[in-house]
């Protein structure tokens, strides 16, 4: 049963919008150093 309270839906959504800003941060300066 998935019951889970509204603050670990929250900290769900904060991990994931973190991990998707970091893996762009991350392949963003791929492609710099790959323009370099």
């Amino acid at each position: 049963m998935d019951l889970s309270p509204p603050n670990s839906i929250v900290s769900r959504l904060y991990m994931t919008v973190t991990k998707g800003w970091e893996s762009d941060r991350r392949r963003n300066d791929l492609e710099y150093t790959q323009n370099l």
